[in-house]
């Protein structure tokens, strides 16, 4: 859904995750870092409260300028980032957010944005971090920046930690997933909610990557681990990808018969 400013989207569901470039253009570690926000603020009806302090660097979260107007942010609110994994000091963030299971380290680039007066939370974004960039000019990418809303906050806290096999099962159908859940309980232990949720977003990149790798004979397609592959080979998906070039082939070899043939035709008419 189109927004004004320079952050185009929302991102209203797992569904429009899916549809989000994680591990190419972001980084598939925002999703890690979405997972424990989602976890860590409340949720109360349609309002989201702020658990923790900003203003004392709580998880290494600080203030926002905003200086470069890349986001549409209200008045009267304060502003404020957290993902900083090498600034976590008086509390940081939890380990499995600084040293996720089998994700690659991507530069600690990934962010969240959020705004807040009195504890109450009016936005939330995910975006990616540069730094101070003489090439961008700005220390966030407005064209790697989504917003998030309270509904897509909501369904990723259904996802919560020590889920037995029928919770995952539940939400393996629920939200349409290719992987195999004794393999996710096995691989994530405790953690399995965290490992299901990566894998329902991750899984249409991993089949495009394929598509890809295919043609590229790159066996590299899934920074998500080998484990992620042999889920989508066992739900029976076709990874062998279709070459326009093989039909134009097929067109030519029957054109040259039916050249053939009448040429034979006009010689016996003779």
């Amino acid at each position: 859904m189109k927004m004004a400013g320079r952050v185009t989207w929302f991102l209203d569901s797992i569904d429009d995750l899916k549809n989000i470039d994680f591990g190419g253009s972001v980084p598939q570690h925002s999703l890690v870092l979405l997972y424990w926000f989602a976890h860590t603020v409340d949720i109360v009806g349609n309002s989201i409260r702020l658990t923790f302090d900003p203003d004392n660097d709580e998880y290494g979260a600080h203030h926002f300028g905003n200086f470069e107007n890349m986001l549409d942010l209200p008045r009267g609110y304060k502003y404020y980032t957290v993902g900083n994994l090498k600034d976590n000091i008086l509390r940081p963030l939890p380990d499995y957010v600084v040293n996720p299971p089998t994700l690659s380290n991507e530069g600690n680039r990934d962010r969240i944005i959020f705004s807040v007066r009195n504890q109450w939370i009016n936005q939330v974004y995910i975006t990616q971090h540069y730094g101070n960039s003489d090439i961008y000019g700005t220390e966030y990418d407005p064209n790697c920046t989504y917003h998030i809303t309270t509904n897509l906050l909501r369904q990723i806290r259904e996802f919560s930690m020590g889920g037995n096999y029928q919770t995952l099962l539940s939400l393996h159908n629920r939200f349409g997933s290719n992987a195999d859940v004794s393999s996710i309980i096995n691989t994530w232990g405790r953690l399995a909610c965290l490992g299901l949720f990566l894998s329902i977003v991750r899984q249409r990149n991993v089949y495009r990557a394929q598509l890809q790798s295919g043609r590229t004979g790159n066996s590299n397609i899934s920074r998500l681990g080998t484990h992620e592959l042999s889920w989508n080979t066992r739900s029976g998906i076709n990874h062998t990808p279709h070459h326009p070039d093989d039909n134009q082939c097929l067109m030519f070899l029957l054109f040259l018969v039916f050249i053939v043939f009448f040429l034979v035709v006009c010689a016996l008419s003779k």
